[in-house]
């Protein structure tokens, strides 16, 4: 299972980071969330989530190689994507445009309770 952490860290990672990349191409924005792109405010409030996706996507990488950084990493992560999980199912947002979101976000949370299992069982 040692082996089977850095994998788990690093798909984390990816996750993340995918949608951290509006930070430099913020054209990505409207077509990765559904919105009209001639909204600023909500432009300027997406790339700056992203950019708090890019800092957790590097938090994840660096927990990679620091096995003491994993738990405070893995809560952030975990405290993240389900915080979004509630958000979106308490409006009512679980399908249409947020859809892929939500199902990044699932499989991102699997991902993360295989990895907490792994830490748990000693594994860091």
């Amino acid at each position: 299972m040692t082996k089977l952490l850095p994998f788990l860290f690093g798909a984390l990672a990816l996750i993340h980071a995918l949608p951290a990349m509006a930070v430099i191409a913020p054209a990505r924005l409207s077509s990765l969330y559904g919105f009209d792109a001639s909204d600023t405010v909500l432009t300027t409030l997406l790339q700056h989530r992203a950019l708090l996706f890019a800092i957790l996507s590097a938090a994840l990488i660096y927990a990679i190689f620091i096995p003491s950084a994993r738990w405070p990493v893995l809560i952030g992560t975990g405290v993240s994507m389900g915080g979004f999980l509630v958000i979106a199912w308490a409006h009512g947002e679980m399908s249409g445009a947020l859809r892929p979101i939500v199902l990044a976000d699932v499989i991102g949370l699997v991902i993360a309770v295989l990895a907490a299992v792994c830490l748990w069982k000693g594994a860091a």
